[in-house]
């Protein structure tokens, strides 16, 4: 199978909101495209025609988080590189690392064991942030956490913790693969998910009492997982405090804060390593790790915790030529149970684009999936069961 490998990064930023509906927002307009059907190929490519209709500069910003946002639900495809290259500016320079690969993680997991609250940021169109978020589950759940707090739940929290998977309109975000693989893995664990986001005024104020009125007012021995956007986890009382600024104030509780976004020309420069952090103590007033992620699109996997087995096959005839005929075809991996009870609203273990010379290669663990392979129009022209051992 030829993978067409993608390079990461991260951003130093704020993400522009789009909770107001405008008939010219890119996010508006990808979600109207994406539809009730989950077609992830209409939402990206209508995007794709809007190229150029933005001039004015906060507007030419909100369509690249906006691409860059819906192509990341969809694996293997070099637009998303394209995208990545435009809004990263790459250095060869890297700063002192103090660990790096597993010493990496296990320093995490060291730092982590005795501290109640841990705040772990994500860019919002990177899923590599949310694999690293699911290499650490087990280890945050065997220490105790049981609270996973995330910003990008939007639907009932009640909802989501009796189904035990996201669906569609559990968030934006969350119909991204690996970011429903990591809300699938918390809650197999027994995590109990808890959603905190607000869009008023006072929105940061507003997420901590949110996260702090569901947890430690009810359990003050809780242990809390907190998973967050950009620079939400700022533990710094500057002129506009963040979320863990005031969620340390409501608590009397220091969190532990691991930042991933700020490095991400950095990340490129790490070459074979997937993990570095940074060595630099001068910033530890604003988060206590500044971690580079170059995990790689190749590498990620459903549950880190299980034994994965590669599937192969051959692409039949019938999908070649459509292929051929310059037909986009998009392949979806659902996990049969849910898709069974939610059909095309449940959310893919996997999403990637075909090309018309592939063998389809993924690694699955133990189940029964469902292989969906869907064209522009969001129809089903191929599918199979496939029982994995």
């Amino acid at each position: 199978m030829k993978f067409l490998r993608m390079t990461f990064g991260l951003i130093f930023c704020n993400l522009v909101l789009y909770s107001n509906a405008s008939d010219n927002n890119p996010f508006d307009i990808a979600d109207k495209a994406i539809g009730d059907n989950a077609n992830y190929l209409s939402s990206i490519i209508t995007l794709d025609s809007l190229s150029g209709k933005y001039t004015d500069e906060n507007q030419q910003w909100l369509y690249l988080q906006a691409i860059a946002t819906y192509h990341s639900f969809v694996g293997n495809n070099t637009s998303y590189h394209s995208i990545l290259s435009t809004i990263y500016k790459h250095t060869d320079k890297i700063p002192d690392l103090l660990f790096s690969d597993n010493e990496a993680l296990e320093y995490i997991k060291a730092e982590s064991e005795n501290k109640q609250i841990v705040m772990i940021n994500e860019n919002h169109w990177l899923p590599k942030h949310r694999f690293l978020g699911n290499l650490l589950l087990e280890c945050f759940y065997k220490q105790g956490f049981r609270y996973l707090a995330i910003e990008a739940v939007a639907e009932n929290q009640d909802s989501l913790n009796i189904r035990k998977f996201p669906i569609q309109s559990t968030g934006i975000y969350t119909k991204e693969p690996q970011f429903a693989n990591f809300i699938r893995h918390a809650l197999q664990l027994g995590f109990e998910i808890i959603s905190y986001d607000s869009y008023d005024n006072d929105r940061e104020f507003l997420q901590a009492k949110n996260i702090y009125d569901k947890t430690l007012a009810r359990e003050p021995d809780a242990k809390i997982l907190v998973w967050a956007g950009i620079d939400h986890i700022r533990e710094n009382g500057t002129n506009r405090p963040r979320m863990a600024y005031y969620l340390k104030k409501l608590s009397g509780i220091d969190p532990f804060t691991i930042e991933q976004t700020i490095g991400d020309a950095i990340s490129f420069a790490l070459g074979n390593h997937l993990l570095g952090i940074n060595a630099d103590t001068t910033r530890r007033h604003i988060c206590d790790v500044f971690i580079y992620n170059n995990l790689k699109e190749s590498d990620f996997v459903m549950n880190p915790d299980l034994i994965s087995k590669k599937i192969s096959f051959s692409l039949l005839d019938s999908i070649q030529i459509l292929l051929q005929q310059k037909n986009p075809l998009l392949l979806s991996v659902y996990i049969k149970e849910e898709f069974q009870a939610c059909q095309l609203q449940a959310v893919p273990v996997i999403n990637r684009l075909l090309s018309e010379d592939d063998t389809i290669q993924v690694n699955l663990s133990k189940g029964s999936y469902l292989f969906i392979i869907r064209d522009l129009k969001g129809d089903i022209v191929e599918q199979h069961l496939v029982c994995v051992k």
